[in-house]
C-alpha cells in the first residue's frame, strides 16, 4: 500500500518524538554523573520523578547545554511541522511525549 506525504509527515513527526525522548535520557545520564550527581543520589531505586528540560537548564556543561539546544530545536520543528501540515495531535502517537 502506497503511503501519501501526509502519512509520511506524521511517521516524522513520531520519530521526531521516539529520538527525542532517547536524547533527553541521555542528558538525565550526563546529568546524573556529573554536574548533578549529588542531586540524583538523593533519589532511591524505584522513584519517580518526571524531570523535564527546564531542570537542566542551569547546568554548565557544555554538553549538557548542547543537547538542550538540541532538543529544542527538535522541539521548534516538532511544532513548526505539525502546524505547517495541519496535523491535529490526536494523529499523533505519543505526542503527549514532547
Amino acid at each position: 500500500m502506497k503511503r501519501n506525504y501526509r502519512e509520511t509527515v506524521i511517521d516524522t513527526l513520531e520519530a521526531l518524538i521516539e529520538h527525542r525522548c532517547h536524547l533527553f535520557a541521555n542528558v538525565l545520564n550526563l546529568a546524573s554523573v556529573g554536574e548533578m550527581e549529588e542531586i540524583m543520589s538523593a533519589f532511591e531505586e524505584g522513584d519517580v520523578f518526571d524531570f523535564e528540560l527546564l531542570h537542566f537548564e542551569s547546568c554548565k556543561d557544555s554538553n549538557i547545554q548542547l543537547m538542550i539546544s538540541l532538543l529544542k530545536n527538535m522541539e521548534d520543528t516538532f511544532f513548526l511541522m505539525k502546524q505547517e501540515n495541519n496535523i491535529l495531535t490526536e494523529e499523533i502517537r505519543n505526542a503527549d511525549e514532547i
